[in-house]
């Protein structure tokens, strides 16, 4: 288990735990109910997040990122990932929804952004998103800014079944908090957290609600009475809200408007045309200070749906290449802790196939043992490999809402 720095675990632990019936409603979340049940939050076992891509995930958490509570929460009705997409609570729109922007961008080239030469902010931004995405370079992944929760199945038990992960949705809603979130630990909060108080800190969570859900609209908040994301994301009210709220950005993009169906019409290998372009828009997101989504599958997904599809959402936050053009793309990915991606960051090869001589594209962390040498091979071997659809909607949105906020005298000094 972390331990955290007063008053965070004076405000967590300090007070034993009161024994509990097997469980018992709390205030509704996102227009769900929600219940209270006996028990710490469940996490991946060592060695094993039972993430969708592979039985076996290559995550060695060292400690619990979340304190010891005794309790945790679930849905009142279990939620089946194939009825996601239809549910009332996860089917409103905003403009962040696929109608709103995804479908907007399916029949444009990934790097077209023209809402970026619609102002003058490079003078006064880029410094900022610079600064941002250095917190999340290879290597340089420090724990406190990263969430406490993982894309990982048995965090999910209590929401969906999830027969695959929700990745997209994940990748989605750290980006928001990248960029958009603005901790400050020596502001009050107008209503205080009470202690192992549960049902009786709805007014508390009411506060943070409305701030999570203009952080995830990109909108820039400041979140008071905390430093960090880790330390905000262990909070177990919204702990589980960020959950239902990456599970509501995963069903926009993945589900609702079948986008998954219509952006991935071929799960063939990029060729070396497909490797440039990639490159290319990876460059001129991240030189402007920006953390681009990207989407891939494994070359050897022969159906969309069906079972058969291995396809994940990651964070790009580098591209370093090699004088011949192999190389590699920097990652954030979504299935590993924060303080595992500090202690082995994850990324991206771009290789020379040694039959053809023409550069592929691999995830090492997809590597598995086959029956033959070439099975063996492309194991790791990527088909499609593209900036996600709605990656210039977000970043606009959020840097027409940033320009404001860094520009605004009482609230520039969050930026700078």
């Amino acid at each position: 288990m972390r331990l955290y720095p007063l008053p965070l675990a004076a405000l967590l632990l300090s007070t034993p735990i009161q024994a509990l019936s097997a469980s018992r409603p709390l205030y509704p979340m996102g227009g769900l109910n929600v219940k209270i049940v006996d028990g710490n939050v469940r996490r991946a076992p060592q060695r094993k997040h039972g993430s969708h891509e592979l039985d076996d995930e290559r995550s060695s958490p060292t400690e619990d990122p979340s304190p010891e509570t005794g309790y945790h929460f679930e849905l009142e009705t279990f939620l089946p990932q194939s009825k996601i997409g239809s549910n009332s609570a996860f089917s409103k729109m905003n403009p962040f929804s696929p109608r709103g922007f995804v479908f907007g961008n399916l029949t444009k080239r990934e790097d077209e952004g023209d809402y970026r030469n619609s102002f003058s902010y490079r003078d006064l931004l880029v410094p900022y998103l610079k600064s941002r995405q250095s917190r999340y370079l290879y290597g340089a992944f420090d724990p406190q800014h990263g969430p406490a929760l993982v894309n990982s199945d048995y965090e999910f038990k209590g929401i969906s079944d999830r027969e695959f992960g929700f990745c997209w949705g994940f990748s989605t809603v750290n980006r928001f908090f990248a960029y958009a979130a603005f901790f400050d630990r020596t502001l009050k909060a107008p209503v205080s957290y009470i202690r192992n108080g549960k049902e009786k800190n709805e007014k508390w969570f009411r506060f943070y609600e409305a701030i999570v859900d203009d952080i995830l609209m990109g909108k820039p908040r400041v979140i008071p009475g905390f430093s960090n994301f880790s330390e905000f994301s262990a909070i177990p009210e919204i702990e589980f809200y960020l959950k239902l709220k990456t599970t509501e950005a995963w069903a926009f993009r993945a589900i609702s408007a079948g986008s998954l169906k219509t952006f991935f019409s071929s799960t063939e290998e990029l060729g070396e045309a497909g490797v440039d372009h990639l490159l290319r828009a990876l460059r001129k997101r991240l030189n402007r200070g920006e953390l681009p989504k990207i989407l891939f599958t494994s070359a050897d997904s022969k159906k969309m749906y069906g079972g058969s599809l291995d396809i994940h959402s990651v964070i790009a936050n580098g591209v370093h290449l090699n004088p011949d053009g192999s190389g590699r793309i920097d990652i954030w990915d979504i299935n590993f802790y924060f303080s595992d991606l500090s202690r082995s960051p994850k990324h991206l090869e771009i290789r020379f196939n040694p039959s053809t001589g023409k550069r592929e594209v691999h995830y090492p962390q997809w590597f598995e043992a086959k029956d033959t040498p070439e099975a063996t091979y492309r194991s790791s071997l990527l088909g499609n490999v593209r900036v996600s659809p709605e990656d210039d909607s977000e970043m606009g949105a959020l840097i027409r809402n940033l320009k404001d906020f860094c520009g605004d005298p009482t609230t520039r000094r969050y930026c700078f």
